[in-house]
């Protein structure tokens, strides 16, 4: 078989600072290092989840237009409505103004959702001082759901809802020149997982399907939405994250309030990053002034 002149590059945004309440082994509140993924043919390329700040984007623009000069970006893909992966478009846009930003249907509702004014709210909270350039709306078409792809020069690449992962109407795109998934945040690597909006067993239930979905692809590389830097990509994050999420499961049911929770989970497993996105969801998990949910 012949090589696929297709490509993947994958751009790191390092961690940033959260303006946070304390965390309770004091870790410094980080939100976890995030991921770009570039897929180019010969002369064009397609690039997949645009960021969350101003800063982080334009480091970004400047990353393609320095790697892929030649390149013309001709699609944005985004994988869910979380706005740490979509935020960045306005700068994006600017920069490639002739570009389709598109969707499945049910991320383009999300992504609205996070338009809203209460949901800006939070993120301006974690992200003061216009960290953050808001898209006035969407600047998204949603993919026809008879026809959920996007074409690069003869290349076929498929957008694939999953439902409910982090968050509901997830999706990846998968690569079949390259047997590659861009998985978004169904899976995540070296990195606490997102459990605030998966806060009962069904919901986590849903989420190890999401990543069985991914898993019936038998992909050979998956690229995770948050990270440890440093940490080897392969289908093997597949099986971590459903570990996690299980792990999640279990002491859920033992822990007593979000500081027991907390502290299992460092104790469990000690090696990742993102303490802020773990403190964040044993919040949810056991809210100060209300009934925990399981």
């Amino acid at each position: 078989m012949a090589p696929s002149s297709l490509r993947a590059d994958v751009f790191l945004a390092p961690a940033i600072p959260v303006v946070s309440s304390p965390i309770p082994d004091g870790a410094v509140p980080l939100w976890t290092a995030t991921t770009s993924t570039l897929i180019s043919s010969a002369h064009e390329a397609v690039l997949v989840d645009p960021l969350l700040t101003t800063a982080q984007a334009t480091a970004l623009a400047d990353w393609i237009e320095n790697t892929y000069p030649d390149k013309r970006l001709t699609h944005v893909y985004v994988t869910h409505g979380h706005g740490d992966h979509f935020f960045g478009l306005s700068t994006i846009l600017a920069r490639f103004p002739n570009v389709n930003v598109v969707a499945t249907a049910g991320t383009l509702v999300h992504m609205e959702e996070q338009l809203s004014s209460s949901a800006k709210e939070l993120w301006l909270t974690w992200f003061p001082n216009n960290q953050i350039l808001f898209p006035a709306s969407p600047p998204a078409k949603a993919l026809d759901s008879q026809n959920l792809t996007i074409n690069i020069e003869g290349h076929t690449l498929h957008a694939v809802p999953v439902g409910h992962s982090d968050t509901d109407e997830s999706s990846f795109l998968w690569v079949p020149d390259l047997k590659m998934a861009v998985a978004g945040d169904v899976v995540y690597n070296g990195a606490y997982s997102y459990l605030a909006e998966s806060l009962t067993a069904p919901l986590r239930q849903k989420w190890i399907d999401a990543i069985d979905k991914i898993k019936s692809f038998q992909p050979e590389t998956v690229i995770v939405g948050h990270k440890l830097p440093g940490a080897v990509d392969g289908s093997w994050t597949l099986d971590a994250t459903q570990d996690y999420i299980r792990l999640w499961d279990r002491l859920a049911g033992e822990a007593k309030n979000a500081e027991d929770m907390y502290e299992k989970m460092r104790k469990a497993d000690p090696y990742k990053t993102g303490e802020f996105i773990l403190w964040f969801s044993c919040q949810a998990q056991f809210p100060a002034n209300g009934t925990a949910s399981v």
